[in-house]
């Protein structure tokens, strides 16, 4: 299973200050789960968060670099 997930090419983000600051700024001003935010924090840096959560994508996209499942269209 790993080897199948190294096959997809993807980059490890750094969790840094930076993140971690984003991340609770997203949280806190748009009402949402630290989580979700965090994954929203890292696509602002290195692509798209991609979520079913539609309520998180209301709130947040103005942001940008969010799309709910049922929009997102994989490039």
């Amino acid at each position: 299973m790993l080897a199948s997930l190294t096959d997809f090419g993807l980059t490890e983000a750094r969790l840094d200050l930076r993140w971690r600051t984003q991340a609770l700024s997203l949280a806190v001003a748009y009402e949402v789960a630290f989580y979700a935010a965090a994954y929203h924090a890292v696509a602002l840096v290195h692509g798209v968060f991609v979520t079913a959560d539609e309520r998180y994508v209301a709130r947040a996209s103005q942001v940008g670099s969010v799309s709910t499942l049922r929009q997102w269209r994989a490039q």
